[in-house]
């Protein structure tokens, strides 16, 4: 390897130690799409709008009005499409290192996981956590109904708060109870996907 080149590579190796950020910045999470207006982003202890090309950095919090609608893409092609009327915590979905995780507080969460992810993605509720990986499905919790998911395209895991582990194939979901309860897994009608999938809007439709 010639002498500049080599001095190169040290130079950036270097730079990427002295300052993690920028290897997170590669696999991080940006606005892609917004439908509507009232959508906010909690960042370094304050609210701002959310707009289309907004960086979405560790522990962010996005939160959505009765009509509007948010999609966030990451560089590893990572989907997120946040529905009506949802509040979620960004916590690691814009860094690859311990984990990719996300707490939902409320509202319906949509995850597109593609095949060249190898990581999990854990959608985590106060009754219920799923695992998304190679798959799409979408994630609802409400403190008065619980949590719902249910699987578009792959295989989903779901583990309730009472222990229960769920294996969701595609066309299937499970209901889980405020308490923690788990439901059995059932296919879902077509009403059911219709009122989920309207929350989330885009190609979700």
């Amino acid at each position: 390897m010639p002498f500049r080149m080599l001095l190169a590579v040290l130079a950036v190796g270097l730079a990427q130690m002295a300052h993690p950020a920028l290897a997170e910045e590669r696999t991080g999470c940006a606005v892609e799409a917004l439908d509507g207006r009232d959508a906010n982003l909690w960042i370094q202890g304050s609210w701002r709008p959310l707009e289309v090309g907004l960086a979405i950095p560790r522990d962010s919090i996005v939160m959505t009005g009765e009509e509007t609608r948010a999609r966030i893409a990451c560089a590893d092609g990572l989907q997120l499409t946040v529905g009506v009327a949802t509040e979620i915590n960004l916590e690691t979905v814009a860094s690859r290192r311990g984990g990719r995780v996300a707490q939902l507080i409320k509202g319906v969460l949509g995850v597109l996981s593609p095949r060249r992810m190898r990581q999990e993605f854990e959608i985590r509720t106060p009754a219920a956590t799923a695992s998304v990986s190679s798959a799409e499905a979408l994630v609802e919790f409400s403190p008065d109904k619980g949590a719902a998911v249910f699987v578009r395209r792959g295989e989903t895991s779901v583990v309730s708060l009472d222990g229960r582990l769920a294996k969701l194939r595609e066309g299937e979901g499970v209901a889980v109870d405020p308490t923690g309860q788990s439901g059995p897994v059932k296919v879902w009608g077509a009403a059911r996907i219709k009122q989920a999938t309207d929350a989330l809007g885009f190609d979700w439709r």
